[in-house]
């Protein structure tokens, strides 16, 4: 009986609040092999099934209605004798671990012995707890693979003990449809590693820094994939897509502001770069503004060719060195 009370016991200390899946409801069909009790005058093995049926009790609760059909084999002694077992058990699903989520349950069930001697064939209660884990879902159907060790204590003759491990499927009933719920639960469109229904800035640049909440730090800068018509400060059209992310990206952090750095190569006049460089800004500010970012949230510099990133002595380097820099200032 002590490994019915580990379980319990497991089971009550479980965190309440910990993070888990909306409970659901499920079918599931075992393979089982039980080692079982050396009173009951078999070889020790014994092989069936179980069929049973889950509802949700609360968010991490389940009750499971379960038939479980064995063969007890006696090695060439003589008839097999033969087990069945109905009962009602207690399911506890605990938070995912690494993409399973383990789980412990207890119950109570009807166990039916039926033996070559007909006057020892005996239905009777028994108990159960048992510990086991399912996978994440195993394509768009939802089913997840299940393993289970169960200890169970019935009341034929003296009492019987016996374990069985269980190895099967579990279908959801809700059957594609949680697969797909459970893919968007767990989807990060901005990559910045929290879930999307989690995520408080779901625009998030990639590349960069993020908070527990997913959003972008301060104190850090980006280089901008945008480009201009030669030796102007007019935006080619083909650098909308690009700036279009960064405003999305603004709009989810109203607070954060942003200096906009231009650069140039050293082909030219220092001053006319500088000039240029300071335009470039300003040409990607006034494309900001007129999608609704605030002015006040924008800085605009220009740095000509002082600040180099490689060397202008290619044309690799200078290409490198033309750009355009977002550096996220403190709120």
């Amino acid at each position: 009986m002590r490994f019915i009370w580990i379980a319990i016991a497991a089971m009550m200390l479980a965190p309440a609040n910990a993070a888990a899946p909306r409970a659901e409801s499920y079918l599931a069909f075992l393979l089982n092999y039980a080692d079982t009790d050396s009173e009951r005058r078999t070889d020790g093995s014994a092989y069936g099934a179980t069929f049973l049926y889950a509802w949700p009790l609360a968010e991490h609760w389940q009750f499971e209605v379960r038939f479980t059909g064995l063969v007890l084999e006696r090695g060439g002694r003589g008839t097999d004798f033969y087990q069945q077992d109905l009962g009602l058990d207690v399911a506890y699903r605990f938070p995912k671990m690494g993409g399973v989520q383990p789980f412990a349950l207890v119950g109570l069930s009807a166990i039916r012995n039926d033996v070559d001697l007909d006057e020892l064939d005996d239905t009777g209660a028994a108990a159960n707890a048992g510990i086991g884990l399912v996978t994440a879902p195993l394509g768009d159907h939802g089913l997840r693979f299940r393993a289970e060790l169960r200890y169970v204590h019935d009341d034929y003759l003296e009492g019987m003990s016996d374990m069985r491990l269980g190895l099967g499927l579990e279908i959801p009933l809700a059957g594609r449809n949680a697969a797909r719920d459970e893919r968007r639960r767990r989807a990060d469109e901005d990559g910045d590693g929290v879930w999307d229904p989690d995520d408080l800035c779901p625009a998030s640049l990639p590349g960069m820094r993020y908070d527990e909440n997913g959003c972008m730090r301060p104190n850090q800068r980006i280089r901008l994939d945008v480009e201009f018509d030669p030796g102007t400060a007019i935006l080619a059209s083909a650098s909308r897509a690009e700036l279009m992310r960064v405003v999305q990206a603004l709009r989810g952090q109203p607070q954060l502001r942003v200096m906009i750095a231009g650069h140039t190569d050293s082909t030219g006049d220092p001053a006319g770069n500088l000039q240029l460089s300071r335009e470039r800004a300003e040409a990607v500010a006034t494309f900001f503004v007129l999608q609704g970012i605030a002015t006040q949230r924008l800085r605009v510099r220009g740095f000509g060719e002082t600040q180099p990133v490689e060397s202008n002595a290619s044309e690799e380097g200078r290409a490198r060195n033309r750009r355009i820099e977002l550096h996220f200032l403190e709120e």
